[in-house]
Order: C-alpha cells, then structure tokens, then sequence
C-alpha cells in the first residue's frame, strides 16, 4: 500500500501469465488506464481483453489508443497477438519483423514467440 499504484503492470502480467484471473487483469489495468493513460497502460488493457477472449474490444484499443503511438517492444508483441487473433494478417507480419528486431530486449525466448505469431 504504502507504494500506490506504482506496481501495477507487474500485477496484471501475473493474473495474465500465471493465475488466469482475466477479470482481475482487466480490472486493475482499466485502473492503470485511469492513472496514466499512456500507450502502454492501454497495451496491458487491450491484452487483457483479449486474454478473456474479447479480441474486438482488443481490436478496437489497439486501433484507438496504441497504433503508431507506442515503440516499446513489450507492449508491441502484445498488440501482434491481438493482431493475430483478429485476422489482420498484413499488420502481423510488417509488426513481427520490427519486433524480430528487438528480441535483445525482449529476452531471449521472444525470438520463439515471435516466430510462432
């Protein structure tokens, strides 16, 4: 408590990745939206969503709020699974050879990931 909101993405990554608790992921990150509106908070957002199986709702966050407005690595291997998801097979493709790109960041088993998308 005494550190507010600030670990907030560390949070939903584990109700996401770990626990499966899409409601809890959705709800903290609607949160993080509220205190920093920022392309990223959005990325954990429209992850989320899609996570619970609401890839329009994705889609559209993706479209409104991320597209062009963000370069983190993280938050764009996100938005390639979202684009994945939703059929937009020719932003997959041209998103997957920037992230090809940045797996030195990503860590080593991005470059797995990314090929599987």
């Amino acid at each position: 408590p005494d550190y507010g909101d600030m670990y907030n993405t560390y949070t939903i990554n584990l109700y996401l990745e770990n626990t499966q608790q899409f409601q809890k992921a959705i709800a903290l990150a609607k949160k993080e939206v509220e205190n920093r509106p920022t392309p990223e908070s959005y990325g954990y957002l429209a992850y989320s969503y899609l996570k619970n199986g609401e890839k329009e709702k994705a889609l559209e966050i993706v479209k409104k709020h991320i597209e062009n407005k963000t370069f983190e690595p993280n938050i764009l291997l996100q938005v390639a699974e979202i684009y994945k998801n939703s059929g937009q097979e020719k932003k997959l493709l041209k998103l997957k050879k920037e992230l090809l790109h940045a797996t030195y960041e990503l860590g080593p088993l991005a470059a797995l990931k990314i090929e599987t998308l």
